[in-house]
């Protein structure tokens, strides 16, 4: 079974590839389907596997693509091996494949290289039929399914009203038939009198009733719009770090503005389509009693409608390439205004115009190619609206005039084929705003199917209240991405409550990354990191991080006062515990020079301080939280001497009972801690006091010595 992952089957890998494909799907009862599948590699080829995928309502093409092409395909897919194994694919890049190999049973970064010189040239690439379950499954979109429902009385409200509103539509036709062969060709004044003030009456309630829907579906988009651009937001501030690592800032707030496209396929197309086809076949048996001969000619043209739907792969195309090009546009944007500092600084205004330029061009022409390709739909249609009443004028003016039909019902009946036709064409334009939602939904699924970090729920365990500062790492390794080198290896380390400890090493080392681990920012690949005698990957994230006080090289101010900056995570915090904190962080002193002293605004990312002040605000806010492990990751490098000078002289006071992680280019900042360690290529080579390492005559030493002899 491929559970077994001790041993692994040799001779059954298509099969088992296949799982891994069903899987992704939301397929269940995968020892079944290995069970009663036993065809080895040799007996098994692509037409079983599609039978297979079939069975469980998955499409499934086989292709032979160019090694461009590669990179173009939807995953996941199952490629065969020269060898005659099939491997699962998860991705492509221009440097790797992502796959899992069921010889190994774990994912494997596959040279690209590697893999086209073993790859037989053929992939079978699948996609699952459009089904709600599917949908709910791939997209983690339960959540949102129960907040609709939550309205469901308001939404079934919209629907009774539109109810009303189309039967009073099929009313009026017939009022304007009775008008016609009745009381104008009779010449019935008073009767048209009353008539008249009938339909008064009768727009005045379809004008309330179209007001009363609009209302209440209004006030219930605006509900739904609040809670689930909550808990999007919600969702989205508690994804693990990774996620942000790999995406620009523009993406994500595209991604989140899909949130609104889905929301209207429930409450617009997907709330009337019922009711469209509903009303399609009311008016279509109408039009029937009316006169047959008229229907048919009616419904002859109705077909060409739906020619239509054969453009909607080529439009869906073009939308797919139109938000790419939106996202590139509003990602550019987002990225000039927050570096517009460095873009002064170098004087690369032109440049940043042109790419600006390029990027919005992209964009626009796609839009304007799609709305050509719009142009002839929109014309398209027209020209079937055109037959139909064409045919009707044609085939019913003979009927008028051959005493078959009066003109009062030839009126009526283009009346209600017209609506007829309007229902119909709303229906079919339904598929459309599926497509739509199903790719608005791949954008936000992005978001919703990366796992959320337990911070924001009473998970992991708990150590005390408050730690004792002990932390340990004990042969851990980790990397980023499974394609990428380790960034740590083998780390051990025993840090004592109460101890300073100095981590230095060159650029790219992996000094950050182990204190990363320490927030628990990362999850080790193997071995484990505990904090206060917790388990890292076990720890309540929300505790774990009340333990750990971090002050970064770049730190960040939120657009408030100075006072609410340094009191972010402690609200309650008092004046004094507040100075307190400042002082120590040499901060108090030149906050007093202020305009308005604490209750100065510091401007959004704290820009209307020097670096310096910020770096002290941070660090103050860091120290106020009064955590029993405080990093400081180049916490320093921004000061200027004098500033340095003060924080180190505060160094006993703001290490006092804590422990103390200090990672630092200048080997001034940790000269005092109790064990400095030196990490190069992401392994320990040294540990020691500084006149230990220094004696020793190491990496520790050469650094040293090169920072002396530039004084």
């Amino acid at each position: 079974m491929p559970e077994n992952k001790s041993s692994p089957p040799k001779d059954r890998t298509g099969i088992i590839s296949m799982i891994k494909v069903l899987q992704h799907f939301g397929i269940k009862d995968l020892q079944k389907i290995y069970d009663e599948n036993p065809e080895t590699d040799d007996q098994l080829d692509w037409g079983k596997l599609q039978k297979l995928a079939k069975n469980y309502k998955i499409r499934s093409t086989l292709i032979r693509p160019t090694v461009d092409e590669l990179r173009e395909i939807e995953y996941p897919a199952i490629a065969r091996m020269s060898d005659g194994a099939y491997i699962a694919i998860g991705s492509t890049n221009d440097e790797v494949v992502l796959a899992i190999d069921p010889r190994e049973n774990k994912p494997q970064a596959i040279p690209m290289k590697k893999f086209l010189e073993n790859w037989s040239k053929e992939m079978l690439i699948f996609s699952g039929i459009f089904n709600w379950a599917y949908i709910k499954k791939k997209y983690n979109i339960d959540w949102f399914w129960k907040v609709i429902k939550r309205y469901k009385k308001h939404l079934l409200e919209v629907v009774a009203a539109s109810l009303f509103i189309q039967v009073m539509a099929l009313v009026f036709p017939l009022i304007t038939q009775v008008i016609i062969d009745k009381v104008i060709g009779n010449n019935g004044l008073s009767t048209l009198t009353v008539i008249g003030y009938s339909m008064v009456l009768f727009f005045a309630m379809q004008s309330l009733l179209t007001a009363l829907k609009t209302y209440i579906l209004n006030h219930t988009t605006n509900k739904l719009d609040a809670i689930l651009g909550t808990r999007l937001f919600r969702h989205i501030v508690s994804l693990p770090l990774p996620y942000y690592e790999n995406k620009r800032v523009g993406e994500v707030l595209y991604r989140m503005d899909m949130l609104d496209r889905v929301r209207n396929f429930f409450t617009g197309p997907g709330l009337m389509a019922v009711l469209d086809v509903l009303f399609s076949v009311v008016f279509v048996a109408f039009m029937f009693w009316y006169s047959v001969p008229l229907t048919l000619i009616v419904l002859l043209v109705i077909p060409l409608y739906a020619v239509q739907l054969l453009a909607m792969p080529i439009l869906l195309k073009k939308v797919g390439g139109i938000f790419q090009a939106r996202i590139a546009v509003q990602s550019f944007m987002v990225e000039s205004i927050t570096t517009i500092e460095t873009v002064k600084a170098l004087a690369i205004e032109p440049q940043t115009n042109n790419r600006w330029e390029n990027l919005n061009s992209t964009y626009i022409r796609k839009m304007f190619e799609m709305r050509k390709f719009m142009l002839f739909i929109t014309s398209y249609r027209g020209i079937c609206d055109g037959a139909i009443t064409l045919g009707i004028l044609w085939y019913g003016g003979n009927m008028v005039m051959n005493g078959e039909f009066t003109l009062g019902q030839l009126i009526a009946f283009q009346m209600i084929s017209r609506q007829a036709t309007g229902s119909l064409t709303k229906f079919l334009m339904m598929w459309w705003s599926l497509f739509m939602f199903r790719m608005a939904l791949g954008m936000i699924g992005d978001i919703l199917n990366t796992p959320m970090e337990p911070i924001m729920h009473e998970m992991g365990k708990r150590g005390d209240e408050r730690i004792d500062g002990a932390i340990e790492f004990k042969d851990v390794s980790f990397r980023y991405r499974v394609d990428l080198p380790l960034v740590l290896k083998n780390i051990n380390l025993t840090v004592l409550p109460g101890q300073k400890i100095g981590i230095v090493g060159r650029s790219g080392s992996g000094k950050s990354t182990l204190t990363n681990l320490v927030q628990n920012l990362y999850i080790p690949e193997e071995g484990s990191v505990t904090v206060g005698g917790v388990n890292t990957r076990e720890a309540n994230l929300a505790w774990l991080r009340e333990q750990v006080g971090v002050v970064m090289q770049e730190n960040y101010l939120f657009n408030s006062s100075v006072r609410d900056n340094i009191a972010i995570s402690r609200p309650t915090a008092t004046m004094d515990e507040i100075i307190r904190a400042a002082r120590l962080a040499g901060a108090h002193d030149f906050i007093l020079e202020l305009k308005e002293g604490y209750d100065t605004k510091v401007g959004e990312r704290g820009d209307s301080l020097s670096g310096g002040q910020r770096q002290r605000v941070a660090i103050a806010r860091a120290l106020l939280a009064n955590p029993p492990v405080l990093i400081f990751d180049e916490a320093t490098s921004a000061l200027d001497y004098e500033s340095e000078r003060i924080i180190f002289n505060n160094m006993g006071a703001i290490g006092e009972k804590r422990t103390m992680l200090i990672i630092a280019h200048r080997l001034s900042a940790v000269r005092r801690c109790d064990k400095i360690i030196v990490i190069d290529k992401g392994e320990i080579v040294e540990s020691g006091t500084h006149e230990q390492l220094l004696a020793l005559g190491g990496l520790y030493r050469y650094l040293y010595d090169q920072q002396e002899s530039r004084g």
